[in-house]
């Protein structure tokens, strides 16, 4: 399937109608959710708390003698100690070394004083996955990263700390992929000044704050090429922030949250409109790289150029103050085309065609969006059956990872009225689903794909959905 995946941020338009169309995701992406875990909302162990908690390195397979060696520890008694955090910069790596062999991981000791933000990533100089992850002084994981948002560097991770306490905390190096060769890498870090302007309580706080310059916005501390990126934190233990934003353009948008490694602050976020009606709502904002089908970034939405929308963060536990920071991205999603109404029936479905791969012969994909909101109960779309029969389709919706609260359910079949069903699938609890490998016989009169209500947040708005399209000559999936 990694092929296909790539073949989607390719080539994955969806051109409507006779061959026309706005191109594909914009190279958006496409993956799986990450579990940060069961965080507990304190930090009180013991800094001199060292136990022993790794394992011995192994030996190379051509040599089981031979004994592998790394001047970089694997446990918080043996890490290397990072220098002092008034010096770093992201000029000059905090330490340089290498996963060296097969589940290497190298573990830093750092101090930053409480209160303080640090931002740390890594580059990578070799071919390895890196994974960056932070912990308290026991040994426990407060943050983990995988990928910047938007891929800023790549694959390279990156995250934000927020000091909580007085404790040391640690930072370990590891590979995600397959060893085939020593890999290196460079790990870097800086201090951040910067924090949300206050009262920004509300909505009308927050359009206040947009107005005078004062909100926290910030140019992005990777790349000059990604989104406007905004910082802040809880003053109290009821605050919630409000950020107002004006969409640069139409079309769908995004807010994601970096990584961070704190183990008090477990942030949620509501969108709204001008009319402050909800839109959208997630309490896993982060940007998690690859999801259903494009990125699982947060929230998605629909936007008109110019026009107001707010947002909302909330932490879902009670701290305040330090170790309560939390950065955020907004940006817009490439370009995906979007349904038109009305669709509600076969006899008005929407036109579809998919586009072809370039390097896969047979792979063709593609990518839409539509929303079911108030009497909106269904949308149907049409596929030119002379190109599509004889293979198989897979469909892809994509709502309750992009905050959505919609729980669809798609239905593949051959007939204007939808009785004729090929395959149906209802999506889970976290409101995506994957309807995979759908034969279409050589004989097939049509081919429509319907996205139906399962159930919904609100009736009347947020009901918004991603539709991915496959379709390939061979069964691809299990």
């Amino acid at each position: 399937m990694d092929f296909v995946r790539s073949t989607v941020l390719m080539c994955g338009a969806l051109l409507l109608g006779c061959g026309g169309g706005d191109g594909g995701a914009g190279g958006k992406g496409v993956s799986k959710d990450v579990d940060r875990g069961d965080l507990e909302p304190h930090d009180s162990a013991d800094p001199t708390d060292v136990e022993d908690s790794g394992t011995p390195a192994p030996a190379p397979d051509d040599d089981p003698e031979e004994e592998v060696r790394d001047a970089i520890g694997e446990t918080r008694a043996s890490a290397s100690e990072l220098r002092g955090f008034e010096s770093w910069n992201l000029e000059v790596p905090l330490a340089s070394d290498a996963i060296d062999y097969d589940g290497d991981r190298d573990l830093y000791k750092m101090a930053i004083p409480v209160g303080a933000t640090a931002f740390l990533a890594v580059r990578s100089t070799g071919d390895a996955d890196l994974k960056l992850t932070v912990m308290n002084a026991s040994g426990a994981t407060i943050g983990e990263s995988r990928q910047m948002p938007y891929w800023a560097w790549g694959r390279d991770p990156g995250l934000w700390v927020s000091a909580r306490g007085a404790g040391a905390l640690f930072v370990e190096v590891s590979s995600e992929s397959e060893f085939e060769a020593l890999s290196g890498y460079e790990l870097l870090g800086t201090v951040v000044d910067g924090d949300d302007g206050e009262p920004n309580d509300t909505a009308e706080d927050a359009a206040a704050r947009l107005t005078d310059g004062t909100a926290g916005f910030r140019a992005s501390i990777v790349s000059p090429s990604l989104g406007t990126e905004f910082m802040g934190s809880f003053q109290h233990s009821s605050e919630t922030d409000f950020w107002a934003f004006d969409a640069p353009s139409s079309g769908l948008m995004s807010w994601s949250l970096w990584a961070t490694g704190s183990p008090v602050l477990e942030p949620s976020l509501t969108l709204y409109d001008s009319a402050f009606t909800p839109l959208a709502w997630t309490d896993k904002p982060h940007f998690l790289g690859g999801g259903t089908w494009l990125d699982d970034l947060g929230l998605l939405a629909s936007v008109n150029a110019g026009e107001r929308y707010y947002l909302e963060v909330r932490n879902q536990r009670p701290a305040f103050g330090a170790g309560t920071t939390y950065v955020g991205v907004s940006e817009m999603v490439g370009v995906v085309t979007s349904e038109w109404e009305p669709n509600d029936e076969g006899s008005q479905a929407n036109g579809l065609s998919l586009s072809p791969s370039t390097s896969h012969p047979g792979y063709s994909s593609g990518t839409t969006h539509g929303s079911l909101d108030g009497v909106d109960g269904v949308d149907v779309y049409s596929l030119p059956v002379e190109s599509m029969a004889g293979g198989y389709l897979s469909v892809h919706v994509q709502a309750g990872s992009v905050g959505s609260g919609l729980t669809p359910r798609a239905i593949v079949c051959s007939d204007l009225d939808g009785t004729d069903v090929l395959g149906v699938l209802d999506a889970g609890e976290g409101g995506d689903l994957s309807l995979l490998d759908v034969e279409l016989a050589e004989d097939l009169p049509a081919v429509f794909v319907r996205i139906e209500v399962a159930s919904r947040r609100e009736a009347l708005n947020g009901n918004r959905y991603v539709l991915g399209l496959e379709r390939y000559t061979v069964p691809l999936h299990d």
